[in-house]
């Protein structure tokens, strides 16, 4: 069951903020059939949102999810934070959930969610 959730029209972006661990975000998108292109990134330089993106039916059964590697460019710019599905849809209601992510082991190389916070943008592209 969705709670909450925002609608997001075909080519439009539905901003919203993940504030604490465990927190996600959920916006609707009405497909009139055909492949979508859902895409979320995380708000301008030195974000700390690593997106997690998961599409949905109704029931919240799963239709795709991403959560892509993460890297570096330099010291300053990471890579990978972003999330993006594309998928052929029939017409009807879908949902959309981000929430932060982790990468890895952290007790090695990774990071947990913990500290994945801040701002991002979702969009829609039929």
């Amino acid at each position: 069951m969705v709670f909450g959730s925002a609608t997001v029209t075909t080519g439009n972006r539905g901003k919203a903020v993940i504030e604490s661990t465990g927190d996600q975000d959920v916006f609707r998108i009405k497909s009139t059939g055909g492949s979508y292109t859902v895409t979320a990134k995380p708000a301008g330089l030195g974000a700390n949102l690593d997106i997690a993106l998961r599409l949905m039916r109704p029931g919240g059964s799963l239709v795709a999810q991403a959560a892509p590697a993460v890297g570096t460019v330099n010291a300053e710019t990471a890579t990978g934070l972003g999330a993006s599905v594309t998928r052929n849809l029939p017409a009807g209601n879908y949902f959309v959930q981000i929430r932060g992510a982790g990468f890895g082991s952290p007790a090695t190389t990774g990071y947990s969610a913990y500290g994945s916070l801040g701002a991002f943008s979702v969009r829609a592209v039929h």
